[in-house]
């Protein structure tokens, strides 16, 4: 099946996150046993319906786009950019990362990890946390006088993001790493017939 998506919506960092987006949602549907295209859903937009996600879309500057069950939203700060997630209209800030290229990373292991639900053990995620923070990368909390604040990610000495420190201890590993090596990892344990569409990029 090949699926068209207009890329030109998009300022061109975000074109690949963006055309990974439907790859990705297509095995996390077929992991968790289900079909694309399935009948509609009440109340639901056709393409929610089709997905079972919202597929990318730009709207007050923001990125926004479903991973996992979940909405994300990628937003350009003074420092960088910041990813929100919100569940429910509760919206909350996630990780905060000075370079584009970074957030792509991370959205990358956000899609990539929705894809091993019920086996979260077998994730590249879970390993990382489980080795502790990568060689090379240091933590230094934000607010050191606060128990629960967030932690820096430095890396020769410069602050490349701040997160949670559980988060951080995780994306400290392919934060190093290049997007497709990040890529190569998560597919490596996912059977190749969960990935079967063929995403054309089109600009309009």
């Amino acid at each position: 099946m090949k699926v068209r998506v207009d890329v030109g919506k998009f300022p061109s960092a975000a074109r690949r996150i963006v055309l990974d987006w439907y790859r990705w949602q297509e095995a996390y549907v077929r992991v968790m046993g289900k079909q694309l295209g399935g009948p509609p859903i009440p109340m639901a937009t056709p393409e929610y319906s089709f997905w079972l996600a919202t597929p990318p879309f730009m709207e007050r500057g923001e990125l926004r786009l479903g991973i996992g069950g979940m909405h994300h939203y990628v937003i350009e700060t003074a420092e960088g950019w910041r990813l929100d997630q919100a569940e429910r209209n509760d919206r909350r800030p996630v990780v905060e990362l000075r370079n584009f290229p970074d957030m792509e990373k991370f959205l990358l292991c956000l899609m990539g990890e929705a894809a091993y639900k019920g086996d979260y053990t077998q994730a590249p995620y879970y390993r990382w946390y489980e080795q502790g923070v990568a060689p090379g990368v240091t933590l230094q909390p934000v607010d050191p006088q606060n128990e629960y604040s967030p932690v820096y990610l430095i890396v020769e000495g410069e602050p490349q993001g701040s997160t949670r420190q559980s988060e951080a201890i995780s994306f400290s590993h392919p934060l190093l790493m290049t997007y497709e090596e990040i890529e190569t990892l998560y597919r490596s344990k996912i059977p190749s017939e969960m990935f079967t569409i063929d995403v054309v990029p089109i600009d309009d």
